[in-house]
């Protein structure tokens, strides 16, 4: 990309290809050793035009806001990065429980198998029974009905289903607000700092008006099937201590 001054993108030039294509995602800093007119700054800020962010990208954005250097691989082997990582994949697999339109799936058929037993998908971070007033629970990895006492199962089992989805296929503002939580959450804990504490609330709270908003657009399309109140919706826009732990 040729920008502005010359020979290379400007932070105003990337901005105004993101403008051009609607993209919301705010601007992610640099690291900090990166240059802002450097053209590879371009595909860093708006990662939502140009690519997804891979979890090796998240991790370094994470690291960046303590100023340490990014990591080639992970896991790194680095005190840092290790929690960096870990931070992400909590507040990652915490965020995605509360249930969003790329992993929320109703009137999931789960088969028994030879045994008649009815086993939860590792992949299944909640589940409810899709049939109202119908009662299941889970037992050394396989459902229970509290009402006959038994495991054994002679047909499918219908249930609603929230997934964890892997980091490579979740959306890029999905992945930018996690980024931007468990930033603010490192940060806290490495170095404790009050006022990079208010410099970080800003960027995960922009990044939850637009993960919500994407909510909103995506359910309405489904709004018939969607079981989600607008006041949750809208309680998320204002409390964002609800997606941690």
């Amino acid at each position: 990309m040729t920008g502005s001054k010359g020979d290379v993108a400007t932070p105003a030039d990337c901005k105004s290809v993101a403008n051009a294509l609607l993209v919301r995602l705010q601007p992610t800093r640099p690291f900090p050793h990166q240059d802002q007119h450097d053209p590879r700054h371009c595909t860093q800020v708006y990662a939502g035009v140009f690519s997804a962010m891979t979890k090796l990208d998240a991790v370094n954005d994470i690291l960046s806001v303590i100023g340490e250097p990014p990591v080639d691989e992970l896991p790194s082997g680095i005190p840092d990065a290790d929690l960096a990582e870990d931070f992400l994949d909590r507040i990652e697999r915490n965020t995605q429980a509360r249930g969003w339109w790329f992993n929320r799936e109703d009137e999931v058929a789960l088969e028994p198998d030879v045994d008649g037993h009815v086993l939860v998908p590792s992949d299944v971070l909640k589940w409810e029974p899709y049939e109202p007033g119908t009662r299941y629970y889970v037992r050394a990895g396989r459902l229970y009905d509290p009402d006959t006492k038994t495991d054994v199962f002679t047909e499918a089992v219908k249930v609603n289903v929230i997934y964890r989805i892997s980091w490579d296929d979740l959306p890029i503002v999905f992945q930018a607000y996690v980024v931007a939580a468990a930033s603010r959450k490192f940060q806290d804990r490495v170095l404790g700092s009050q006022k990079n504490h208010q410099f970080e609330r800003p960027d995960e709270q922009a990044a939850l008006i637009q993960l919500n908003e994407e909510e909103t657009l995506q359910t309405k399309a489904n709004s018939m099937r969607d079981n989600y109140s607008v006041g949750e919706i809208a309680n998320r826009h204002v409390n964002p201590s609800l997606y941690h732990w």
